[in-house]
């Protein structure tokens, strides 16, 4: 019986580090099929366009993933989010801590200009929700979109928000696995983690 246990651990364990790899496929680029978002709210939410993402970083950390953007503007490969130090936040109009959140996120994005570059990911949302709440919320930084929770293997997300602080050659300084609760700390981990005082 114990060697039976060790057998199916062992097996668990070999599984568990092959879906750790992740094999280069043709669709690793392909735009996540998006619901459609009312024009109404796109042009009310009044969100600035999604970044270009055609340079490869030297050592990627994000997913080779193409999203779409919720508002206009490309759709955005995350492993090519290159040339700016950039804050990624993972977030969903249905998450209340994300909510709570955004307007720090919001007023630290208006104020760091071009010094840094803000990219919200709308996670497992309904695109209409999500614009509503951006139209009220005032925050304009661009968004992406997945609908369906394709990062949750990528990121490792377990529960939102998650907030990722990408250098300017694309690598991952630093994941914040909590919910930012002002400006002073989210000025503080941009300046601690990406170089750049906002």
């Amino acid at each position: 019986m114990k060697a039976l246990v060790r057998v199916a651990m062992a097996t668990s364990f070999v599984v568990a580090l092959a879906g750790c790899a992740q094999a280069p496929s043709d669709d690793a680029a392909a735009v996540t099929a998006p619901q459609v978002a009312s024009p109404e709210l796109v042009a009310a939410a009044k969100l600035q366009p999604c970044p270009e993402s055609t340079l490869p970083a030297a050592s990627p950390a994000l997913p080779d993933l193409t999203l779409a953007c919720l508002g206009g503007g490309p759709a955005v490969n995350l492993a090519r989010l290159t040339g700016v130090p950039t804050v990624v936040n993972v977030w969903g109009s249905w998450c209340t801590p994300c909510r709570k959140e955004l307007p720090a996120l919001a007023s630290v994005a208006k104020k760091a200009g071009a010094k840094v570059r803000f990219l919200g990911i709308d996670y497992e949302d309904d695109p209409d929700s999500a614009l509503d709440f951006l139209a009220v919320s005032g925050a304009h930084y661009p968004s992406v979109r997945d609908d369906d929770g394709t990062l949750k293997t990528g990121l490792r997300i377990v529960g939102l928000p998650l907030t990722l602080f990408v250098r300017a050659d694309g690598s991952v300084a630093y994941e914040w696995r909590a919910p930012i609760t002002s400006e002073e700390q989210l000025r503080g981990l941009i300046r601690d983690h990406l170089g750049v005082s906002v």
